[in-house]
């Protein structure tokens, strides 16, 4: 399956798709060390997508009520931070661990079930 395909059989958003396959071309075939290459270079690719300004920080916050709890529970896993504006951060971090870990398991269950190996 090709990358551009992806988006039509998952019905992944495409965003957080194009983010994790940002080093390829939509026209690439996904294969399994592709999907390697992603994980290795997993927390970059989060660092990438975390807020850094506080205004954007506090728009994700406000997002959704489910953020809060991100932002909690970073502050289990992470420790306190300095200010409240790292500790979001820390709760972003989280969501998108989530995030994109859970799609790169649904992409190896899509090629184990299309028999690419």
């Amino acid at each position: 399956m090709k990358i551009k395909d992806l988006w039509e059989k998952s019905g992944f958003n495409y965003d957080d798709i194009s983010v994790l396959f940002q080093n390829y071309n939509p026209e690439d075939k996904i294969t399994l060390e592709m999907i390697e290459k992603i994980e290795d270079d997993l927390n970059d690719i989060i660092d990438s997508q975390v807020d850094i300004y506080n205004s954007d920080l506090l728009e994700w916050l406000e997002e959704s009520s489910v953020n809060a709890d991100y932002v909690n529970r970073g502050k289990e896993i992470y420790g306190s931070a300095d200010d409240i504006y790292k500790e979001i951060q820390q709760g972003e971090w989280l969501y998108y661990e989530e995030l994109y870990n859970q799609i790169i398991e649904d992409i190896k269950e899509i090629l184990e079930d299309e028999g690419e190996k």
